[in-house]
């Protein structure tokens, strides 16, 4: 009877050997579940924040680039900072970006200056241009083409029915009545001036 109470004795060391081997195991497995877990979290919060800063640096980049056009443009710092106000207004009124809006006056109003249009004249006819625009939802890149085509007639020093019925009529619809609303006359009127 001693020797089957010692050999039961040795089973159940021996089971409990195992059952603890098992959990050491079964910890282990768990503990490098948590840790690859832990570290594909990592590498997503990782990317996560590389993708984030990637967008901020081209945001200040766009930014200064706008900026940077802005002041080129602007005849003093006064006249800068008004443009930048009256940018902000207009971005905020009709929901546009405000770094696209402002190399897009840039642009258009270094072209009107050397037109000789009147400075009220070429806020009130970037306002008209920017409020169809954003009336039509056009994207970025198709407001910009709006705008490149404005500033090139605008260059030219003479705006002819042709191009703006082609070049800006192409992504906007209704480039015409605005510019005609902008310069305060009818669309017939605007014809007979081109």
């Amino acid at each position: 009877m001693g020797r089957l109470s010692f050999a039961i004795a040795l089973n159940l060391i021996t089971d409990n050997f195992k059952k603890g081997v098992n959990d050491v195991k079964s910890g282990f497995s768990s503990m490098q579940a948590k840790i690859l877990t832990f570290s594909a979290a990592f590498d997503l919060i990782k990317n996560a924040f590389a993708g984030f800063s990637s967008q901020v640096i081209g945001i200040v980049r766009q930014t200064n680039e706008a900026m940077t056009a802005l002041k080129n443009v602007s005849g003093s710092t006064a006249e800068f900072a008004d443009n930048q106000k009256y940018l902000i207004s207009v971005s905020k009124k009709y929901g546009t970006n405000v770094n696209d809006l402002s190399a897009a006056y840039a642009k258009f109003t270094a072209s009107a200056k050397l037109a000789g249009m009147p400075l009220s004249v070429q806020k009130s006819l970037f306002e008209s241009v920017s409020r169809a625009t954003a009336a039509f939802a056009l994207n970025s890149e198709d407001t910009n083409s709006v705008f490149l085509a404005l500033s090139q007639m605008m260059g030219k020093g003479k705006i002819q029915a042709q191009e703006l019925r082609l070049q800006m009529g192409e992504k906007l619809p209704v480039a015409l009545q605005a510019m005609a609303k902008a310069a305060g006359v009818s669309v017939g009127e605007l014809d007979n001036m081109m």
